[in-house]
């Protein structure tokens, strides 16, 4: 292997091509993208033991001590506790508990003691998409009735907080510039009691113009978005 060549070590994996709510930004309910129309609603049992026998031959090419899987949808949680269950098991039964890792990004909603208790079981790292607070939250991430979906995502991630054994990873939010960021800031780790926050660049939509971030830090405070 080339020792100069960067090696992706995290791997994002769609296992669920559906979702329990209606982001106005989301590519596939409001943006054109009806893929999910004609696919499985997760992904199969085939499916999964292919992925685990490609990691392992990944690992092994590149000599990689560790690698991440993160399931992504979708929602994610939707394939069910048991599914998500059996899809762990197929995969560290094909490769090493030591050098395979997971995490999940899910918008919190269907989050409960039964879903903290199986996560926390197989050390998946949780991380929660939240907006920030309940106005620009439920401006954009709706359920599929239009209605906000803040109350069911914070009590999510209340539960993943105050879970002792789970690894919770914190919060990834699309900016609304409307909210300056010493008040995203200053609500998240104060209201929220949030640590971690990640920000990723989106596209114009509606007029409102979304900015690349990147990791939240005390530069904030200033209150400008670049």
């Amino acid at each position: 292997m080339n020792p100069h060549k960067m090696v992706p070590t995290q791997l994002v994996v769609k296992v669920a091509s559906h979702c329990n709510i209606a982001c106005k930004y989301c590519y596939m309910y409001f943006r054109g993208d009806e893929s999910y129309k004609s696919t499985s609603r997760r992904i199969s049992r085939e499916t999964v033991a292919v992925l685990g026998l490609r990691i392992n031959e990944y690992i092994e090419e590149y000599g990689l001590e560790h690698v991440i899987v993160t399931f992504h949808g979708g929602e994610p949680l939707l394939v069910g506790k048991r599914y998500f269950k059996e899809m762990l098991d197929e995969l560290l039964s094909i490769c090493s508990a030591d050098r395979l890792g997971f995490t999940v990004q899910t918008n919190g909603t269907l989050l409960d003691n039964e879903w903290i208790e199986l996560l926390a079981r197989y050390k998946v790292n949780v991380g929660i998409s939240l907006d920030g607070p309940r106005l620009i939250n439920d401006r954009w991430r709706v359920d599929h009735k239009g209605k906000g979906t803040y109350a069911e995502a914070t009590r999510g991630l209340v539960l993943a907080q105050s879970a002792a054994d789970l690894r919770f990873r914190g919060v990834i939010t699309v900016i609304d510039p409307s909210i300056s960021g010493r008040e995203y800031y200053e609500f998240m780790t104060s209201e929220l009691c949030v640590e971690r926050m990640n920000t990723p660049k989106m596209f114009r939509v509606s007029g409102l113009q979304y900015l690349q971030v990147g990791l939240c830090t005390p530069p904030l405070l200033e209150g400008k978005w670049l």
